[in-house]
């Protein structure tokens, strides 16, 4: 089987077609979207190996992976790391490993940015870490001098980002990782948010220098691999600068209570690694640079079209290709984010911890052809958000949020308030996927209150499907009256 080009792109699920490989198969289209939803695209699509190519085992494919990111870090000769699942799981790791290096601390702590990635927040609780919460510059980074004065004896590790999550802008990393080295402390970059772009943007001089291992003090950074919003959100790699961290942040810390599980002598690489491996065998740096470069020009088209919009205006300067906006009292992100929906743009709207909400926008190369479409599309949801005026949650669910106990909410509770909100955003059934009214009560609620309501509606979200569901055969001298009525009471 021959193999089309794999892309670094968003793929189109339905619509027009792009003029097909000269040998292979016509290719995907590129999808006229910003950011992916659960099924909407995949980093490459799937291709067959070269036939006078020798298939690496998914260690050999880790390895080629890894070296690609810390060649691409400019990583000192002795980094390690190993691929892991998303952010989720590099904010596991990192953080459980900072936290083990302290064992004598009853309860330690460990300094974010309010800009941080969610994952890091919610790995903190898991590990029981106490987060200190350093707060933003008027640039939307983090605050040197606020970090500082946050460090203390109990610390165990310090995290910026490159970009940052709500923001799409640089952390000073230096100037952070400066701070924590004096104190002895390690500092962590989360650059899973859109840090490929970051990469390629500082090696060709757009953004300034000193975000990674460049900088002293920087003891580890988690890179996702590809566009931010593309189909690898849920692979990045996390390097270390030496090995001794690598291995205090691997699964095998782990005091073991069970069976060791040895690595088996070769298997092939899964699905998704193994795409990305052969992508990036195929089109190197150079290809992903140039990839990166469409992204970089559709983000300052963007960014050009949007301080021409009245009603929506940017929170930062992006540093590569995530895009942060605000609206303005006339209008409300929420409702915007829904009204970029019903025309076919997938944004992510984002609650800070104070402030009033943002709308994330991450920009891939796929953007580039499309963005006077995505500029329209934006200047008339802008308008709709704009007559239908400023967002208020419903005056009925706002009395019944006041009427919850923080410490105790129930689920038969929380279940009626998420559908009546879920009523409300169903107004239009052409449009499903709407989730204004539902994210207004969630940010209206009171801190335990919307952990409790967010945690149900989560639940609600990933409820499993089981449309048809196997019989069961009737063993042979079994009564099928008796196997009847068994079932009926199962």
């Amino acid at each position: 089987m021959e193999r089309g080009r794999a892309r670094l792109q968003l793929i189109e699920q339905a619509s027009t077609a792009v003029g097909a490989a000269d040998d292979g198969p016509p290719e995907p289209a590129l999808a006229p979207v910003v950011a992916t939803g659960p099924d909407d695209g995949r980093l490459a699509h799937r291709a067959t190996h070269r036939r006078d190519t020798p298939v690496p085992s998914r260690h050999e494919a880790e390895g080629l992976l890894v070296g690609f990111v810390a060649d691409l870090l400019d990583a000192p000769d002795g980094a390690s790391g190993r691929v892991v699942a998303g952010p989720e799981e590099a904010a596991l790791a990192v953080l459980r490993g900072a936290r083990d290096s302290r064992p004598g601390l009853r309860v330690a702590t460990v300094v974010l940015p309010a800009s941080a990635h969610p994952a890091y927040f919610a790995a903190a609780a898991t590990l029981g870490l106490l987060p200190l919460v350093a707060p933003l510059d008027a640039d939307g980074r983090a605050s040197v001098g606020a970090t500082t004065r946050l460090l203390r004896e109990d610390t165990v590790l310090v995290v910026a980002s490159a970009p940052s999550y709500t923001h799409g802008v640089v952390d000073p990393v230096a100037w952070l990782a400066a701070a924590a080295a004096v104190r002895g402390l390690p500092l962590h970059v989360d650059a899973t948010g859109g840090g490929w772009a970051v990469a390629h943007a500082e090696r060709a001089g757009r953004v300034g220098p000193g975000w990674g291992f460049a900088a002293t003090g920087v003891t580890s950074v988690a890179l996702s691999v590809g566009p931010e919003g593309g189909g690898a959100a849920d692979l990045a790699v996390l390097l270390h600068r030496d090995s001794a961290g690598a291995r205090a942040a691997a699964p095998t810390a782990v005091r073991r209570r069970g069976p060791l599980d040895l690595p088996a002598t070769w298997s092939r690489p899964g699905g998704l690694l193994g795409d990305v491996v052969e992508t990036l065998r195929e089109i190197g740096h150079d290809g992903c640079a140039a990839l990166v470069d469409d992204a970089l020009a559709a983000t300052a088209a963007f960014v050009a079209g949007v301080a021409a919009l009245d009603g929506v205006r940017l929170v930062a300067r992006p540093a590569a290709t995530v895009v942060s906006l605000r609206t303005d009292a006339t209008c409300d992100v929420l409702t915007l984010a829904d009204a970029l929906h019903r025309r076919g743009w997938t944004t992510h709207p984002v609650l800070p911890e104070s402030g009033p909400p943002l709308l994330r926008v991450p920009v891939t190369a796929a953007v580039r052809p499309v963005v006077d479409g995505l500029l329209e599309a934006l200047a008339e949801a802008v308008e709709e958000a704009r007559e239908r005026g400023p967002a208020q949650v419903d005056a009925t669910l706002e009395r019944l949020l006041d009427h919850l106990d923080p410490d105790d909410v129930r689920d038969h509770s929380a279940h009626l308030l998420l559908d009546a909100a879920a009523t409300l955003d169903a107004v239009v059934p052409e449009h499903p996927g709407a989730r204004a009214e539902t994210n207004l009560l969630l940010a209206a609620a009171r801190p335990g209150v919307r952990e409790a309501l967010l945690g149900v509606h989560l639940d609600r979200l990933v409820r499993p499907v089981r449309p048809v569901r196997p019989v069961r055969p009737v063993r042979t001298g079994q009564d099928p009256a008796t196997t009847a009525s068994t079932e009926a009471r199962e």
